[in-house]
Parts: structure tokens; C-alpha cells; sequence
């Protein structure tokens, strides 16, 4: 298992490949082959492969709720909509 150090907020992006075999732990999440990783400026989260699909699944309902919420907002306060709620 390789330690590739701590995952902080650091509004910075790099890339790190540890090859596809390898078990690699980060802050101390434990990382293994195949588990999806995603980032972004508000964190980090990382998804086992044989719960992909039904996390992807449920995010997608969420966003979806997020942008219809948004929709509302946005007609309420008679704002014109842009790439947020399309």
C-alpha cells in the first residue's frame, strides 16, 4: 500500500497515477483499484466500483432536484436562466 499524502484544500490540482494494481491511501482513506475518485474545490469522495452506478443514479436526483429548486428561485426573483438551472 503506498501513502500519496493528504488530500487538503489547497485550490490546487495534480495528478497522481499509482497504477492500476496498486492500494494507495490518501488522508487516510484507503484507495484500491477500480474505486472511482472524484474532486473538486469542495472535496473529495471516493465511490467502490460495485456501487457506482446506484451513487451516480442518486446524484443524478439530486441535481436534478437542485436545479429544479433553483428554477423556482430564479423565476421568483425574475432572473433570466443560465447554465445553473439548464
Amino acid at each position: 500500500m503506498k501513502d500519496v499524502g493528504f488530500a487538503g484544500s489547497t485550490n490546487t490540482y495534480g495528478w497522481f497515477n499509482a497504477g492500476a494494481r496498486d492500494v494507495v491511501t490518501n488522508g487516510g482513506v484507503v484507495i484500491y483499484p477500480k474505486n472511482i475518485v472524484v474532486a473538486d474545490g469542495d472535496g473529495v469522495i471516493v465511490v467502490p466500483q460495485d456501487v457506482a452506478v446506484g451513487v451516480a443514479k442518486y446524484a443524478k436526483q439530486i441535481q436534478d432536484g437542485d436545479k429544479a429548486s433553483r428554477q423556482r428561485h430564479y423565476e421568483k426573483a425574475g432572473r433570466t436562466p443560465d447554465f445553473m438551472v439548464q
